[in-house]
């Protein structure tokens, strides 16, 4: 039997990536790492309030749809650790991952792999990127086409590691649909629950023998954790109260409507 090992984080989401492939797969092992985004110095009550608009609504989304998920068909139940900060670099951890011999690694919300464990587990390490690389690559590419107004960007993808920054060679990857409705969680949600199902696809086209890797054609700008800022959620903020976020899905299913 194949050994199907997870990397993740540590948030309602990274629980729902884990609960959704223990429905499908009997996994090895599961390692949840310990985030790492930093608390924010808010300068102002303004910044504050703005940053708590936003992460009051994620976790009301994420409570619905993800917390409140429970899986009731689990193959098996994988020992589960926890690693620390910078663990995940160590030797230690990839001693412990030789022993494990996984044949596949799917990872979704982790830090960035760095060339000791690249050496070793790039070749079968996926990665669930919640975004379309070419033209979003590295942290909270869910948000930054809301951010831009470019909802056509936004999707996910499944794609080999490398020693990039979700440049690997692409699995699939699925374009995030849009509803009258939709709001900045929603849209960051939905991409959240489709990226999920794509890697569920990919482990199942990779044991039957299908699954084919394809280049990406195009390397969109990088984003780092320290870019998603107060500034840039009372952006999206601002689009969403004024209604030029509505207005624009609008737009957009009004133009597949007409083609």
């Amino acid at each position: 039997m194949s050994s199907i090992v997870v990397i993740t984080g540590a948030d309602p989401r990274h629980q729902y990536f884990i609960d959704r492939l223990a429905e499908s797969f009997q996994l090895s092992a599961v390692f949840c790492e310990s985030p790492h985004y930093p608390t924010p110095s808010f300068t102002n009550d303004d910044d504050r309030k703005v940053w708590d608009w936003f992460f009051n609504r994620r976790e009301e989304y994420e409570l619905k749809n993800f917390e409140s998920h429970k899986s009731k068909s689990q193959k098996n139940i994988p020992p589960t650790t926890t690693l620390q900060a910078g663990e995940i670099h160590s030797e230690k951890f990839i001693d412990k991952l030789q022993r494990l011999k996984p044949d596949f690694i799917a990872i979704f919300g982790t830090s960035i792999f760095q060339s000791l464990y690249l050496e070793n587990f790039s070749s079968i390490t996926f990665n669930l990127h919640l975004g379309l690389p070419q033209y979003y690559r590295g942290s909270s590419c869910n948000f930054w086409p809301i951010h831009d107004l470019q909802l056509e960007h936004l999707g996910a993808t499944v794609h080999q590691i490398n020693s990039g920054i979700d440049t690997g060679m692409i699995a699939v990857q699925k374009h995030t649909p849009l509803e009258t409705g939709d709001d900045e969680q929603t849209l960051a949600g939905k991409t959240i629950l489709i990226g999920v199902q794509l890697m569920i696809d990919v482990i199942h086209r990779w044991q039957n023998g299908t699954l084919e890797l394809t280049p990406s054609d195009m390397a969109g700008p990088l984003y780092r954790i320290k870019d998603f800022d107060t500034r840039s959620i009372a952006r999206v903020k601002e689009f969403v109260q004024t209604g030029q976020l509505k207005d624009q899905i609008n737009r957009l299913l009004s133009n597949e409507r007409s083609i």
